[in-house]
């Protein structure tokens, strides 16, 4: 993993604003199909992907 932010920034993925609001979109209207429980278990998804970042490296 990069060690600094300007190292973490040469690997980030440039997308124009009107792309990402397409993606955004569409994200929320996949949402808006998914039934609920396919909602919830994405967002549990999302939260453990956080926590597993959250894990400081020193250990």
């Amino acid at each position: 993993m990069a060690k600094n932010n300007r190292q973490r920034n040469q690997f980030k993925i440039k997308v124009d604003p009107t792309e990402r609001e397409r993606a955004i979109a569409a994200y929320l209207t996949r949402l808006k199909k998914a039934g609920p429980d396919e909602v919830m278990m994405r967002r549990i998804k999302e939260i453990e992907t956080r926590q597993a970042r959250k894990v400081p490296a020193g250990r």
